[in-house]
């Protein structure tokens, strides 16, 4: 799944302009989502649920959770260009494929921020008693 996206994504980089790099761009956008539904996660089971993650509240933690996210991705995909045999495998990909692909890369970016937009919007609630 995340090889379909990571190709799906270095399609899209080339197209918008980081064809000098696509790949690292690619790698760097999923490792921002990752962390992006991290966040999502956490701030929507303590909303719902009641459960809090005070380690998540710190900075550095958050910070440290956050590189080793985005050193994973880098050695997933990027070290010795392991990202060449992802394109290699979806390359003969027919259009309508592509298009379905595309499809479930825009949903699958605009659910992390959708998530997070109600995430704030509840906590905004709670922060006013309403919720």
């Amino acid at each position: 799944m995340f090889n379909y996206l990571f190709y799906r994504s270095y399609k899209i980089q080339q197209k918008v302009g980081h064809s000098d790099d696509p790949a690292f761009f690619a790698a760097l956008t999923i490792a921002f989502s990752i962390i992006i539904y991290a966040i999502d996660l956490i701030m929507l089971t303590s909303l719902l649920f009641g459960i809090n993650f005070p380690l998540f509240g710190n900075k550095l933690v958050s910070g440290v959770l956050s590189a080793i996210i985005i050193t994973f991705y880098y050695f997933h995909l990027l070290h010795k260009k392991k990202y060449l045999k992802i394109l290699e495998k979806y390359e003969s990909e027919n259009s309508s494929k592509q298009l379905f692909g595309n499809i479930i890369i825009i949903i699958y970016f605009l659910l992390a921020f959708v998530l997070f937009v109600l995430g704030m919007y509840l906590k905004m609630l709670q922060n006013q008693g309403r919720f």
